[in-house]
């Protein structure tokens, strides 16, 4: 039987604001998520020898950011955590969690450098929110 996609309906985004030991709280009316967006850093090392194509090497890895859409309430403890977390450049821990059980998504490290509302004359309050991770990510 082939393995079937998880199912993203039901993912809770989890976060800890400076608290140690972690003590996570979920993070209500999140929309969708998008990332990590890692990227190796490209170091050139084409010489004189080298002819035809450039000869290239990967460098240090860049875990990027994480990125969120929030139905925003203003109201909501969350969602001024991560506004207040992003104003005194607090340190914040994230994880992301799947219904099914299978593995969460753990940034231990990260500072939310975004938080853009938008509030359309036809629609909903809406927040952009985006963390840049500091350091890496990991699955577990």
């Amino acid at each position: 039987m082939a393995e079937k996609a998880i199912r993203s309906q039901g993912t809770v985004l989890y976060y800890n604001v400076g608290g140690s030991p972690t003590a996570w709280t979920a993070l209500g009316k999140v929309v969708g998520i998008s990332g990590p967006n890692a990227q190796a850093d490209e170091i050139d090392q084409t010489d004189l020898d080298d002819t035809q194509f450039h000869r290239k090497m990967a460098g240090l890895v860049n875990a990027g950011d994480v990125s969120f859409e929030l139905n925003l309430d203003p109201a909501n403890a969350g969602h001024a955590a991560l506004k207040a977390a992003m104003d005194a450049r607090t340190n914040i821990e994230v994880k992301i969690t799947p219904p099914s059980g299978s593995l969460s998504l753990y940034i231990d490290s990260a500072y939310v450098k975004q938080f853009q509302t938008q509030i359309p004359a036809k629609g909903k309050f809406t927040a952009s929110v985006a963390i840049m991770i500091d350091g890496g990510y990991r699955w577990a």
